[in-house]
């Protein structure tokens, strides 16, 4: 088979959906994120960006923008329980500096702070005898670069950091007597977030933890309601990015890819942490199934087992920008990599093998797949001027692609019969379409047949408001409470035309030997357009053997021989008084 080179032999797999060329987002993948984020089915998109702005897209629109008081270092969606409740709700979580910021339907409801490293004791020990004047300044400069270089334990403060960055010797002894007196804090700031399933790890709706990673070579594993550290791992490396797989209850492995090009796995039944060297600085992890997907700087991109031996190593064109997981459940199905590079190139591979080449028409920076607003499978694209991108998977052309790019099997194209069919029924609506239109045209003119026959059937009987004035329109709905010998009569009206009408009555009409009214009549007055009139009516069933009769209410206009509109209700068999 031949190899294909050339974006244009491969079809076109995305359709544009929507493209805002004026958005001004820049972001990276960590900060986009697609949720339920109302819980009500309708997945909104949420970017957060450098110019700490957090924004919320239902649809094509922008739904919230919030300030942010630091910039993000990652977002994510989970689902957790509500208080007390079983029932799940979707929760946003927002790390930056050493806090993560929780919300609910767009509202901000807690936050949590990653707490404080200790100091270490042998650089506490240094700035306490500063304070008392029992070192000088370049002896306790000697002491902290030793204590600096003597183990990879050792966090020093940032104060202490800035010391031995500091080469004038002036300036250094103002810096300690500026510093000396105050208290030694290590913030431990978060690199990293993702989430991590609670029990079930194939079910979407399933309760979450949040995992974060810190500058301090720390990885947290937080509870749900952001109240305690469920896990804490310490880890040889700064951390930049984590890939999580399984559930915390049963097994799971956290594969955090590091600053100096290491991928560490840690995780339940873990004994010490295991490593993979990739050998070059990391720009994006995935974990898909059995095996862990790397793309790095040095435009490879490579696959490993989870026992660390690769699996196979591919040289791209370009330097890789994004690279984000394709999950595709129609068709063929297979967990795919979508790779973006920065000669505008969106790549997909299932595996080592490409599928798909499309030009994109900027260099993109931030990605991310899933469900947008009640459709499946859209591509979210930032690129590097702020233009947000939204495309849509073409089924049928994906599942070409890939029947094309299998590998021929003794000559013969081995398709599936599912496959198969699929393609069969695209040609046949292709070459059908103008007979199933007719088709859905009659059904559409028999679906208002039928409606309007309802209708009249029930004006006939008497069951539906019936309006016998042209000029005006008034709405008229009546409701009955009770099982007799006491019933309530609750009436709504309602003026939905553009004037008011002036001296309106209502009237009721019934059997005064089945019913007993107090009033048979009331003046509504005028009638305000849009302003909607309740009334309340008590009346008793007299009949001694509670039998069931009509009730029917005009409203009336003085200015017209007509009513207005009238309506007929059914008072049910009423159970009688037991003396």
């Amino acid at each position: 088979m031949n190899i294909k080179t050339r974006e244009s032999e491969y079809q076109c797999i995305w359709a544009d959906v929507h493209t805002d060329l004026v958005a001004g987002m820049k972001t990276f993948s960590h900060n986009i994120s697609l949720s339920d984020l109302m819980s009500d089915k309708d997945y909104r998109l949420i970017l957060a960006d450098i110019d700490s702005r957090l924004k919320v897209f239902k649809g094509q629109l922008l739904q919230t923008e919030t300030k942010l008081q630091f910039t993000p270092v990652g977002i994510s969606s989970f689902f957790a329980p509500e208080g007390n409740s079983k029932n799940l709700t979707t929760y946003l979580a927002v790390a930056g500096s050493s806090f993560i910021f929780f919300y609910r339907n767009l509202k901000g409801i807690f936050k949590f702070q990653i707490p404080n490293l200790e100091p270490d004791q042998g650089e506490t020990s240094i700035w306490n005898q500063l304070k008392e004047n029992s070192i000088d300044t370049e002896s306790a400069l000697t002491r902290l670069d030793e204590l600096q270089h003597s183990s990879h334990d050792v966090h020093l403060s940032t104060r202490s950091l800035e010391l031995l960055s500091i080469k004038d010797a002036q300036k250094r002894l103002s810096f300690v007597e500026e510093r000396k007196q105050i208290p030694i804090v290590i913030s431990n700031y978060i690199t990293c977030m993702t989430t991590l399933k609670r029990s079930d790890p194939e079910r979407i709706y399933a309760t979450s933890y949040i995992v974060v990673g810190t500058e301090c070579r720390i990885i947290y594993v937080i509870d749900y309601s952001g109240s305690k550290i469920i896990s804490k791992f310490k880890i040889p490396c700064i951390p930049f990015q984590i890939a999580s797989y399984g559930a915390y209850s049963i097994d799971y492995k956290l594969h955090v890819a590091t600053r100096n090009g290491l991928i560490i796995t840690i995780g339940s039944g873990e004994g010490k942490p295991h490593r993979i060297d990739v050998g070059s600085k990391i720009l994006r992890i995935l974990r898909l199934d059995k095996t862990i997907v790397v793309g790095t700087i040095d435009s490879m991109y490579r696959s490993y087992y989870i026992n660390g031996n690769q699996n196979f190593s591919i040289s791209l064109p370009d330097t890789i920008t994004c690279m984000e997981s394709f999950d595709f459940k129609k068709g063929k199905y297979f967990k795919g990599v979508l790779i973006t590079l920065k000669n505008s190139e969106l790549r997909l591979y299932n595996e080592k093998q490409l599928l798909n080449v499309y030009k994109t028409s900027q260099i993109i920076f931030g990605m991310t797949f899933g469900k947008f607003g009640s459709e499946e499978d859209n591509l979210i694209l930032v690129s590097e001027s702020g233009c947000i991108m939204v495309k849509s998977l073409l089924h049928s052309n994906l599942d070409k692609e890939f029947i094309l790019n299998k590998p021929l099997e003794d000559g013969n194209m081995n398709v599936p019969k599912k496959t198969k069919l699929y393609l069969d029924l695209i040609e046949r609506e292709k070459e059908s379409s103008g007979s199933m239109n007719q088709i859905f045209q009659s059904d559409l003119v028999r679906l208002r047949y039928k409606t309007l026959d309802t209708y009249f059937k029930m004006l006939k009987i008497g069951n539906a408001p019936q309006n016998y004035s042209t000029s005006s329109k008034i709405k008229l709905s009546a409701t009955l409470q009770g099982l007799g010998p006491n019933f309530r009569l609750n009436l709504f009206v309602d003026n939905t035309g553009d004037e008011a009408i002036c001296s309106a009555d209502m009237t009721l009409d019934y059997d005064s030997r089945l019913f007993n009214f107090e009033k048979d009549c009331i003046q509504l007055g005028i009638l305000v357009p849009n302003v909607p009139i309740r009334y309340s009516m008590r009346f008793r069933n007299v009949s001694e053997t509670g039998s069931s009769g009509n009730i029917k209410i005009h409203i009336l206009d003085k200015a017209r021989t007509s009513p207005l509109i009238s309506t007929t209700i059914k008072v049910p068999i009423s159970e009688v008084d037991i003396i």
